[in-house]
């Protein structure tokens, strides 16, 4: 899903492809954090997260990472612990049986393990699911949304800024914004749920 872009090279692309000397990189800039806004809203970026939780004696309940507080994380899709060989891990713990997800209504969730189930102590949790996407706020910040989508709807935005007056160049302006805007919605009809089946939707993001 990624585009391998930064905000920086993605909006060096988005000014080859309007050759417009009025256009500004604070234009560009400003329409692809727009665009972010405009995002099918239930996209979502796939994450892991292996390092954050070690098994502990006697332990049962667990801070989730910082990187997946309620303002990001969406769901988890599974839980498995590391094997005897450090960095490989199998299968899945068992949900709702072994493992569950309790939040506290202020965006501290905890990772609550089943007292009878056998973990060893030391051993690491990888934790897999699905989180919103991050609205890049630097330029070497990396743009996580789907690339097509991205790119024509970013030059949907900038030709229709350039195209309010009658002259022959805002018509052109106004022709292109609609092919753009045209070319997204066809992308996003192709586009499917990034929650995974089987995926826990975390208490307090709905």
């Amino acid at each position: 899903m990624a585009t391998g872009h930064t905000r920086q090279t993605l909006a060096a692309l988005v000014a080859t492809l309007i050759p417009d000397a009025s256009i500004a990189s604070t234009d560009i800039i400003s329409w692809i954090e727009a665009a972010h806004t405009m995002f099918p809203g239930q996209m979502f970026v796939d994450y892991s997260d292996e390092t954050s939780i070690t098994v502990a004696e006697a332990t049962y309940e667990y801070a989730l990472p910082e990187t997946m507080n309620v303002s990001t994380f969406v769901a988890i899709q599974k839980i498995q612990l590391e094997t005897e060989i450090a960095g490989y891990f199998g299968g899945q713990l068992p949900y709702p049986n072994i493992w569950q997800v309790d939040f506290d209504g202020a965006g501290v969730w905890t990772l609550k393990l089943a007292k009878d189930y056998p973990l060893t102590t030391g051993r690491k949790l990888r934790i897999t699911g699905q989180r919103k996407f991050v609205v890049p706020t630097a330029d070497g910040s990396v743009i996580e949304l789907d690339a097509g989508w991205l790119l024509n709807y970013v030059l949907f935005l900038g030709h229709s800024s350039r195209g309010g007056s009658s002259s022959d160049l805002a018509a052109w302006h106004q022709r292109m914004a609609g092919v753009y805007y045209q070319g997204a919605r066809d992308i996003e009809s192709r586009m499917v749920n990034r929650i995974h089946p089987g995926s826990v939707l975390v208490p307090g993001v709905y």
